[in-house]
């Protein structure tokens, strides 16, 4: 996965660059704004990451009390929140105003210019660019891969703590108090 991210990366910044040289050149364009590559790259690793941790104590906890439908269930919304933030994912929310035709013509021409594109890899080599987040995220998923199996099979006898008779009360109490905030939040307009 963060392979395909850092590949589609890679294409976001060569044509950042290509508007860049077409924004400085002409003074009626905005020059790109690389920091929202920078914060992609970077949720979208954290993200695979947190999931990854996640299903490990997904797996601790399924095994307490629930079963393998519901350690399924779950991992398959993991996989739902990793995928929102595609283009063409789960919700497809830019579908109407993404016009990969033109973005696939632009970049096709730029793929007939060999020495732009070889100028343009040069530039992204010598730099530090929001593709290498996802070469530091490669390497901890490859820790992670490894690391949490094995962590998991010594943690077999982990079970969920359950609250004391004192912390029973006080979390039912909690829950009464949410659920009175959201009638609180629907009286004044908050929620429909």
């Amino acid at each position: 996965v963060l392979k395909s991210d850092n590949e589609e990366t890679k294409k976001m910044m060569f044509m950042c660059r290509v508007f860049e040289e077409v924004a400085e050149k002409n003074d009626d364009w905005d020059q790109p704004q690389y920091r929202w590559l920078w914060v992609g790259a970077f949720i979208n690793v954290i993200c695979l990451l947190a999931c990854s941790v996640c299903m490990f104590f997904l797996f601790i906890l399924a095994s307490a009390d629930k079963g393998p439908k519901d350690i399924v269930f779950d991992s398959l919304g993991l996989a739902f929140l990793y995928n929102l933030d595609d283009i063409g994912g789960d919700l497809t929310l830019l579908d109407e105003e993404w016009d990969e035709d033109m973005v696939g013509d632009i970049y096709g021409g730029l793929a007939d210019n060999s020495t732009v594109m070889e100028r343009l890899e040069q530039e992204r080599r010598s730099k530090l660019t929001p593709d290498n987040i996802y070469q530091v995220g490669e390497f901890f998923a490859i820790i992670l891969l490894v690391a949490l199996p094995v962590l998991y099979a010594f943690s077999n006898d982990i079970t969920p703590v359950q609250p004391q008779a004192g912390e029973a009360e006080e979390l039912k109490a909690l829950k009464a108090t949410v659920q009175n905030l959201g009638g609180w939040a629907k009286e004044h307009g908050w929620v429909p």
